[in-house]
Formats: structure tokens, C-alpha cells, sequence
């Protein structure tokens, strides 16, 4: 009596659910550390070690494997973004955090690539605006989470008297912004200069919490 193949939890063949992980994975390091336009479906499949098949087996186009790589990276994000706006740190430590975070990807992609990376929502997003509104739209929705992120960390901060309760949710997209711009920053100039202590610098600014505990006037 024949065997049925052996599944993961969500009924896929582990095999096949491991050649669809490693096609997202290229996806993501290649357009990432270049772009979209320049990485071709070939690109992906040799970087996954693949057959070209395979990829049309789970993605219609280069786009969807695209926005299925982005959608993962936030999936693998967003428990660390949710531990570090968790409110048992306080808003100087989760500005801190966060920076460190952001610091912290840019020097593994330059040691995996050799080069500064950037955002990779952002990197997608401006490149696609005017040529693929879908890719642009998921990239948008991504980097509007960090915005929503900020909008929590300075309602934290109104509620421990460190700043005003007013302009809560402008404040929180002029820092959300800012990063983009740094990030953005640091790919061009392929430095991380601009991240990390700089970074926590200008958000401290921005927002205008305190580096110390003292409360707001």
C-alpha cells in the first residue's frame, strides 16, 4: 500500500512549500539590493536554484512573486515592531529600539550585499509608481504600517506627560517620512551614516520626546 506525501500543518508538501520559501527569498534579496526592473525571472531562478517551471507553478508574473516577497518581509518584521512598541518600554526606549532595528538591517544587507539597501518598500514603491499601481499600492500600505507604529509610540508618550496630546497623528508621519528619507538617504549614498544614532536624533526632534524623562511643559 502506497504512502500519501507527508504535509506541513497547512496541508502543503513540505518540498514544494520549501521551493516556493526559496524563490521568495531570492525575490526579496535580489530586488532589494537592486531593483525590480533589472532582476529578471532567470535571476530569481538561479538564485533559488530552481527550475523556471517552479516559478510559474506559484506566481503568474514577476510582479507576484514580488508582492508576495514584500508581504513576507513584513510577516517576518512585524513581531520585532510589535515588541519594541509593546508599552512596557518607555517612549525613549522604544525611539531607540527602533532605530537600532533599522540600523541593524542596513549593516546585514551591506554585509550579505556589499551595499547599502535602503527600504526595501520604498525602493519598490518609487521605482513601480508610475509603472505597476499595484506593487505601488502594497508598498505604500507597507510603509504606512511604520506610521501607524509612530502614531502608538507618541500616544504612549502624551499619556506619560513627555509631549502634547495635539498633532499626534501629523507628527507621527512627519517622523514615519523621515525615515523614508534617511533610509533612502543611506541607499544613495550607499552609507549607514544617517541611521542609527543621527536617526535617533532627528526623531527625538520631530517628535519632540525628551532624551531624558522630563515632562513636557
Amino acid at each position: 500500500m502506497s504512502k500519501k506525501p507527508q504535509t506541513s500543518r497547512t496541508g502543503t508538501p513540505p518540498k514544494t512549500h520549501a521551493t516556493r520559501r526559496k524563490l521568495v527569498d531570492a525575490a526579496h534579496a535580489l530586488i532589494w539590493a537592486s531593483s525590480y526592473a533589472h532582476v529578471s525571472v532567470e535571476d530569481i531562478c538561479r538564485e533559488a536554484g530552481v527550475q523556471k517551471g517552479s516559478f510559474y507553478h506559484f506566481f503568474p508574473t514577476k510582479s507576484d512573486l514580488a508582492a508576495a516577497a514584500l508581504e513576507d518581509h513584513w510577516q517576518q518584521i512585524q513581531p520585532e515592531m510589535e515588541a519594541i512598541f509593546a508599552n512596557h518600554l518607555s517612549p525613549q526606549q522604544q525611539l531607540r529600539a527602533v532605530c537600532r532595528a533599522i540600523l541593524t538591517k542596513q549593516q546585514e544587507a551591506m554585509l550579505s550585499t556589499g551595499k547599502v539597501c535602503g527600504c526595501p518598500y520604498a525602493t519598490v514603491g518609487s521605482e513601480m509608481g508610475g509603472n505597476n499601481e499595484a506593487l505601488r499600492q502594497l508598498a505604500e500600505q507597507m510603509t504606512e504600517h511604520f506610521s501607524g507604529y509612530f502614531e502608538r509610540l507618541l500616544a504612549h508618550a502624551a499619556r506619560a506627560g513627555l509631549i502634547e496630546k495635539r498633532g499626534i497623528a501629523q507628527r507621527a508621519r512627519e517622523m514615519h517620512i523621515y525615515v523614508m528619507g534617511a533610509t533612502l538617504q543611506a541607499r544613495i549614498t550607499n552609507s549607514i551614516d544617517c541611521v542609527g544614532k543621527p536617526l535617533e536624533t532627528a526623531l527625538h526632534r520631530i517628535s519632540g520626546i525628551p532624551k531624558s524623562a522630563s515632562r513636557a511643559k
